[in-house]
């Protein structure tokens, strides 16, 4: 069904100087970004006379982009998103040197968030991480994985994609029991390592891995314990709201299997007519706590 994984986004204010603070800060070597008008749009967004701005932005050798969507119209409102609120997403990139990653960052005036902390549980167990704040306030993680002396603080590649959500219970049926993707590995944490950034001293929280066939990117669902505020308003026009973006090799069987068992779809699969996808296909389906996830059919497949 799902046979990999195209692209993980956030929806931001302005997707030119995204880019360029992708380029010249974080020193992403493949940026662009470009205007997104055609009907299409309508059918996959659910929005009627929907037009974007989209930027790319990916690190050399990896094989997902970090897509940055500016929705020129409609407008949405800003999500009140954050550590421990249900809906929340953000995305975390591996390093090479955390250190000389975090002295960019603030040499740039970037917000770094407390501290380099140490994950105290899951699959990275062990591993260095930080939070800094993007042009929008949106949150992304840095994770050194393995600490290379010589490094310079080179973005490697989107390492995970992390939701916080109501029930991982509930999350896990969907995207494994519905959508067939496989959990690596369900733990439990403290909650030491938010701690560090957020500040929620009573909290614990539930962790479940989720992995994506063909990619070594990770779906990380995070289940607070108590949560840190009623859910986020997760449309996809709001500012700091989130998707990932699922490859499948036939959307429209895809789509149908879905349907089928209670996905339910913002609109039928759509033909893109512009860009360099122009020939694909694309949808949004609704996941938990409301947020969206989309399905895209790479240009040339069969229909």
């Amino acid at each position: 069904m799902i046979t990999g994984l195209f692209h993980s986004s956030y929806t931001i204010s302005d997707a030119e100087s995204t880019v360029c603070f992708c380029r010249d800060v974080l020193k992403l070597e493949n940026t662009r970004w470009q205007v997104s008008d055609q009907p299409y749009l309508e059918s996959v967004t659910g929005f009627p006379g929907c037009s974007l701005r989209i930027g790319f932005a990916q690190a050399e050798g990896d094989d997902i982009s970090y897509e940055m969507v500016e929705y020129v119209k409609p407008k949405g409102q800003r999500a009140k998103t954050g550590f421990g609120i249900p809906g929340s997403m953000y995305m975390c990139w591996e390093v090479d040197n955390l250190d000389a990653a975090i002295s960019r960052l603030k040499a740039a005036n970037v917000p770094v968030i407390a501290e380099p902390g140490v994950v105290d549980a899951g699959l990275w167990q062990g591993a260095r991480g930080v939070f800094f704040l993007d042009p929008d306030g949106i949150l992304t993680e840095l994770v050194e994985i393995q600490y290379l002396p010589g490094g310079s603080g080179r973005f490697l590649r989107l390492h995970h994609t992390t939701f916080t959500v109501t029930c991982i219970d509930a999350a896990l049926q969907i995207f494994c029991g519905k959508l067939g993707l496989v959990t690596g590995l369900i733990a439990h944490s403290p909650g030491s390592y938010f701690q560090n950034f957020a500040q929620l001293a009573d909290a614990s929280m539930k962790k479940a891995y989720l992995s994506v066939p063909n990619t070594n990117h990770k779906i990380e669902f995070l289940e607070y314990s108590p949560p840190s505020g009623p859910a986020a308003a997760m449309i996809s026009n709001n500012l700091g709201s989130g998707h990932l973006c699922f490859q499948v090799d036939n959307i429209h069987a895809t789509y149908s299997e879905l349907r089928a068992i209670g996905i339910e779809f913002v609109g039928k699969p759509t033909e893109i007519t512009a860009g360099l996808n122009k020939g694909g296909f694309a949808t949004y389906f609704k996941g938990v706590d409301g947020i969206r996830f989309e399905l895209f059919q790479k240009p040339g497949q069969a229909v």
